[in-house]
């Protein structure tokens, strides 16, 4: 120790230093390399592999208190040593381990499984909450966010149970005061980046929003997993996930809302793009995993290009007032159920009609279906171009091409150019709202045209034949039984190729029928066929020469 003008000065030697820094473990170099960069360990203890509560509440102390003082100080970079830090909080005192309240702040670690922060994961039935972990707060605006490069460890995760709210003895539900990393946003929120992260074992949402005014974020090389909610809840104005895993076990792999327009952003855009989803089958999850429930119908960009997609009940579900485009296309998916599936969700979200969406070029292996179409509005829906493979082989029973379930309500929709193989033929059922999609230049390979789906038995007293793809074949009891064909809710220009009969009993198209029109008296022989358009403006069947 020496004294300078009544100032002290400690001095410690070379060896002294390199000792002292040994001890910290200081994080990567590209950390530190950085412009304004700055210890944690300036800030106060910060202490690896303990998890003792003095330790935990001292470590707490250090992280957020450099976040502050860096803050005020006009923002920097906070770099995190290697170690794994146990960093609370304690539930009694707050509902979050790390605030973020500034700007142009960055939290960055020496890597993924090298710097491990693990916040607590204890029920306190007290305060019925955990706490979540890494908050940002944005009564801002908040601008110029970045987290990278660490492990955000919630110590709970996934019990298959997710009701909300949690069971206030155990704690074994959906925690929604157990996130991972949450933007609170009061204000504007904008300039995000989340980059080489992995967030996990939380009991509610991993990555999410709460508020409707974020403008740009980006998510890379995140991975996600191990949660009663959701893997993903974020939301912007300009929205780019990519390289990024989101595995089981989850409620939801993503829960998409809009931003509403809200906050000035000009731009509505959400792009996913070569991202792994994986992994969510227990008998106890049967929701579609990538939940798009915008809810207002305004126009809102959201693609899906290039993912690979494997092992879920079903993909991807509109649940009301999506507004589009949303394109689906490039994926890999894997043993899910069915692809599309437009299904209901009530509560705040009011707008039925889900719009404007094109699913295509993707290549669907294992699946029970491409597309279902449910109680909700779909319009303006193409599905084109994919294709499809149905569960097992040997028995295409387990799969069907295309579902229009009873009460389905669709206008201006479209099924063309996919290939179908091993799985039964498309099935409408019972009463529907709207149009029925339109089929067209559809391939069905190895597939089985199952009775009521491709295959009709009429009888002279039940003749009615109701096509529900772009084939039908009619069978009959008895030889030159006349056919009436359903008229109600085709397209204008569905074309159907019509087979059936047999040498012994004739299937008899007349001339003079309310419901189709012949040039001549036809009939089915086993051998022959016969081709249809539908014209809207009589209803009517008219015959043509082929597609």
């Amino acid at each position: 120790m020496i004294r300078h003008g009544g100032r002290m000065c400690y001095c410690l030697s070379v060896s002294m230093v390199f000792s002292f820094l040994l001890s910290v473990r200081v994080p990567a170099r590209d950390c530190m390399s950085q412009r304004n960069a700055h210890l944690v360990i300036e800030y106060g203890a910060f202490t690896a592999g303990r998890s003792d509560p003095g330790t935990i509440e001292r470590n707490n102390a250090t992280i957020n208190n450099a976040i502050v003082q860096v803050g005020q100080a006009g923002g920097g970079i906070v770099c995190l040593p290697p170690g794994t830090f146990y960093i609370g909080p304690d539930p009694s005192k707050s509902d979050r381990a790390v605030t973020i309240a500034y700007n142009n702040i960055t939290i960055c670690g020496a890597g993924v499984g090298r710097t491990i922060l693990r916040t607590n994961g204890a029920w306190d039935r007290a305060h019925l909450r955990r706490g979540n972990g890494i908050v940002i707060d944005g009564k801002g605006p908040r601008t110029d966010i970045v987290l990278k490069d660490f492990e955000l460890d919630g110590q709970a995760g996934w019990t298959g149970e997710y009701n909300w709210p949690a069971n206030p003895t155990s704690g074994a539900g959906w925690d929604i005061f157990h996130k991972g990393i949450a933007f609170v946003v009061s204000g504007n929120c904008d300039n995000v980046l989340l980059e080489n992260l992995y967030v996990h074992h939380y009991r509610g949402e991993i990555l999410y929003v709460g508020g409707m005014s974020v403008g740009k974020m980006t998510v890379r090389n995140v991975k996600t997993g191990n949660t009663n909610g959701s893997n993903f809840n974020l939301y912007a104005a300009d929205l780019l996930v990519e390289n990024c895993e989101f595995g089981g076990p989850s409620r939801f792999w993503a829960e998409l809302l809009s931003r509403q327009n809200q906050g000035g952003y000009s731009t509505n855009r959400m792009l996913f793009r070569n991202n792994k989803f994986w992994n969510v089958l227990d008998s106890r999850i049967n929701a579609a995993q990538i939940a798009i429930c915008q809810g207002d119908s305004r126009p809102y960009s959201i693609t899906f290009d290039h993912n690979e997609i494997r092992d879920c009940p079903d993909v991807f579900g509109f649940y009301k007032g999506v507004g589009g485009p949303v394109t689906i296309t490039n994926n890999t998916i894997t043993n899910c159920g069915t692809v599309v599936v437009f299904g209901y969700s009530g509560g705040w979200i009011n707008s039925e009609v889900n719009a404007n969406i094109t699913v295509e070029g993707n290549t669907i292996k294992q699946g029970e279906s491409l597309v279902a179409f449910s109680r909700n509005r779909a319009t303006d829906v193409v599905l084109r171009d994919n294709r499809f493979t149905g569960k097992l082989p040997t028995n295409v029973g387990t799969s069907t091409a295309v579902i229009v379930e009873d009460g389905a309500n669709i206008d201006r929709t479209r099924v063309e150019n996919n290939t179908f193989r091993d799985c039964r033929t498309p099935a409408q059922d019972g009463k529907l709202i709207g149009e029925r999609p339109l089929f067209r230049n559809n391939t069905y390979r190895a597939t089985e045209p199952h009775e009521e789906q491709g295959i009709t038995a009429i009888t002279t007293a039940s003749p009615l034949v109701t096509p529900r793809y772009e084939e039908v074949k009619i069978l009959t009891d008895a030889d030159n039984t006349v056919v009436a064909l359903e008229t109600a809710h085709y397209p204008n220009g569905q074309v159907i190729k019509v087979t059936g009969g047999s040498a012994a009993k004739h299937v008899q198209f007349a001339t003079g029928q309310a419901s189709y029109t012949v040039v001549r008296d036809r009939y089915l022989n086993g051998s022959t066929t016969l081709w249809f358009r539908y014209d809207s403006a009589s209803a009517k069947w008219l015959e043509t020469k082929g597609n």
